[in-house]
C-alpha cells in the first residue's frame, strides 16, 4: 500500500486500462507517483515536488491553451529570467521549461538555442523562487532534481502514455 490506498502498480494498470477515460486530478497524482517510484525518486522524500509537478501536469491537461502560452516563454527566456519581478511570471516559465523538457523534449528541436541552456535557466528561476521564498520552500529541490524531475516525466511519457500523443510532423518522437 502506498499514500494513495492501493499499490501503484494496480493504480496505473486500473487507469490505462480504463477504456473509458475519466479524467481528474488522481490522474496525473498517480502517474507523477508512479513515474517518480520508477525513476528512483521516492515521494515520500519529495512529496512538495511531487505534489507541485502533478498540478503542472492537471494544469496543462486541462487547459489546451497552456501549451501556446507555454512557447511565448520560449521567447527572450535570459531576459524573462533577469527581468521578473513577477514571482508568479518567472514560477510560470520554470514550470513550463520543466513541463517541454521531460514530456515533450522534441519542442526544442526547433529552438535556436539547447534544451540544456532553457534548464539551467530553469534551474536557475527556481534557486531564485527559493531565496524569495520566506522561510523554506521546495523550489530549492525542484532547481537541485530538475533533471531527475525531468527524467520522470520523459519516463511517463515514453512509458505509459506515449500512444497517446500523435505524430505530427516536424516533432520527433
Amino acid at each position: 500500500m502506498d499514500y494513495l490506498g492501493a499499490p501503484l502498480d494496480d493504480l496505473v494498470s486500473e487507469i490505462l486500462d480504463s477504456k473509458v477515460v475519466d479524467y481528474n486530478k488522481n490522474f496525473f497524482n498517480i502517474l507523477t507517483a508512479y513515474s517518480f517510484e520508477k525513476s528512483n525518486l521516492k515521494v515520500e522524500q519529495h512529496f512538495m515536488p511531487f505534489l507541485h509537478i502533478s498540478s503542472v501536469l492537471d494544469g496543462f491537461a486541462r487547459n489546451s491553451s497552456s501549451f501556446n502560452q507555454g512557447f511565448l516563454y520560449f521567447d527572450n527566456p535570459l531576459e524573462r529570467l533577469n527581468n521578473s519581478n513577477d514571482s508568479e511570471a518567472l514560477l510560470d516559465f520554470c514550470d513550463t521549461v520543466l513541463f517541454f523538457s521531460g514530456f515533450m523534449p522534441e519542442v526544442f528541436s526547433k529552438k535556436t538555442v539547447s534544451r540544456k541552456y532553457y534548464e539551467e535557466l530553469a534551474m536557475k528561476g527556481f534557486y531564485s523562487l527559493h531565496k524569495r521564498a520566506v522561510g523554506e520552500s521546495y523550489f530549492s529541490m525542484l532547481a537541485h532534481f530538475f533533471k531527475n524531475y525531468s527524467g520522470a516525466l520523459f519516463f511517463m511519457r515514453k512509458s505509459l502514455l506515449d500512444n497517446s500523443f500523435v505524430k505530427e510532423d516536424g516533432f520527433v518522437n
